[in-house]
């Protein structure tokens, strides 16, 4: 379980970038809504992520995938070191080291 959550959440910091932004934005016009009627910054938020998880786009970016470029990768590259002759240690610290050269 901690070999494939731990991977995934971190490939998913990487996508995180696009959120931190979108949040600092919102963070700096707190205290008005678009139309210029008050709103408080918790109130501005939640409505900013019910319209988040109802976008397609968000799931796609912060869901799907971290997780198939994680489970794309790993499945392609692992079998091509193990058919090379690598020993299972040397692949455990050459794999991240494409993942990261691939990006």
């Amino acid at each position: 379980l901690e070999a494939v959550v731990v991977p995934l959440l971190l490939t998913s910091l990487v996508y995180a970038g696009s959120f931190v932004a979108r949040l600092w934005a919102m963070s700096s016009s707190c205290g008005t809504d678009d139309d210029g009627v008050g709103v408080s910054c918790t109130e501005k938020l939640a409505r900013w992520m019910q319209t988040s998880l109802q976008d397609v786009m968000v799931w796609r970016n912060y869901v799907v995938a971290p997780f198939t470029e994680e489970l794309v990768f790993r499945a392609c590259m692992i079998p091509l070191l193990l058919c090379g002759g690598f020993k299972m240690y040397n692949i455990i610290f050459l794999s991240p080291i494409f993942f990261s050269l691939g990006k």
